[in-house]
């Protein structure tokens, strides 16, 4: 588990520690723009897994904790990294400015490493470059001297600068360098990202007065929010079973035979099936009265009718019905 202590610098009542009345008016004190930042860092890191963070300073800025006493916290609590944000004064009113890291006299190759990334993150983010002749400085500060792990103070711009001060007034400018403090520390910790907590939502019906009051009071117990809806019970009436009835079958009705006159002048062949795929077996002259026993579709002709007397089939096309 990566530690971070995170120190806002100051308190509230800082003597001389606020922004230049000629460029803002209301004067705003310099903890609470150190305090705007540690706050957007320690929300966004708490969407991580694998990173503590503590904060140092008095969070309501009414409390002056002495240096001491903050250092001693973060080695007690045996942090990773002290990260303490300041802003900048010159003590009078400038056009010039910028972000400064610092770390102690004598750094240790992380506490460099760590300086170097914060400082190149934060401008790139912002742009607040400045013209410092040393961005990246060193100095003999109780936070980076006192403290046992890599530690880095960051001055995230000049409080009188009129360059510089307009910039960090901003909220854009509090959410870009804290993004980019942020973007370091994930990347060089090795924390990870939350996974989104999955919820679910259970529904019961069918419950009694009494039993829901029950179920209500059981599951408020366990700590849960539940809701009771009372609804009219539908109650259907049962079906009658009325039994299928069943499939009736369907019987064709019996062919009935009847005589026909052939009513060709050249008479009718008879096929030895129904159509005139079927072989000829003979013919019937003209005028000549058959009796037919049952009919057929073929080929040919419409119709084809069988002959009683069993010689074949005729077409029943080239004959008339005889009346009963």
């Amino acid at each position: 588990m990566f530690k971070l202590a995170l120190n806002a610098g100051h308190y509230k009542y800082t003597a001389g520690k606020r922004c230049h009345w000629e460029i803002d008016p209301k004067q705003t004190r310099e903890w609470v723009l150190n305090d705007r930042i540690c706050d957007k860092i320690q929300k966004i890191l708490e969407g991580y897994d694998g990173i503590e963070v503590l904060r140092i300073d008095d969070t309501s800025g009414e409390i002056d904790v002495s240096l001491k006493n903050r250092t001693d916290k973060a080695n007690k609590w045996g942090a990773d990294l002290w990260l303490g944000i300041h802003h900048n004064a010159a003590g009078k009113k400038f056009s010039g400015g910028g972000i400064v890291a610092y770390v102690y006299t004598k750094p240790s190759a992380e506490a460099l490493e760590w300086q170097k990334a914060l400082y190149n993150a934060a401008i790139k983010a912002t742009g607040l470059k400045g013209n410092r002749s040393t961005p990246l400085a060193k100095k003999n500060l109780h936070e980076v001297r006192e403290t046992k792990m890599p530690a880095v103070l960051m001055e995230c711009g000049f409080m009188d600068s009129t360059v510089d001060c307009p910039i960090i007034l901003t909220e854009e400018f509090a959410d870009k360098i804290a993004e980019a403090y942020v973007s370091v520390i994930i990347e060089r910790s090795g924390a990870t990202k939350k996974k989104p907590t999955v919820l679910y939502r259970v529904q019961v019906e069918g419950l009694s007065e009494k039993d829901a009051e029950v179920f209500e009071e059981e599951l408020t117990g366990k700590g849960y929010v539940p809701t009771v809806t009372a609804y009219e019970a539908v109650v259907e009436e049962p079906k009658e079973d009325i039994p299928e009835e069943e499939p009736k079958e369907i019987i064709p009705e019996a062919f009935v035979p009847y005589k026909a006159q052939v009513n060709t002048p050249s008479g009718v062949k008879i096929r030895s099936g129904a159509g005139t795929n079927y072989a000829k077996v003979g013919s019937i002259k003209n005028k000549t009265v058959v009796t037919i026993v049952d009919e057929s579709k073929g080929a040919g002709a419409n119709l084809w009718g069988k002959l009683s007397d069993g010689r074949g089939w005729i077409a029943v096309d080239y004959t008339v019905k005889e009346k009963n």
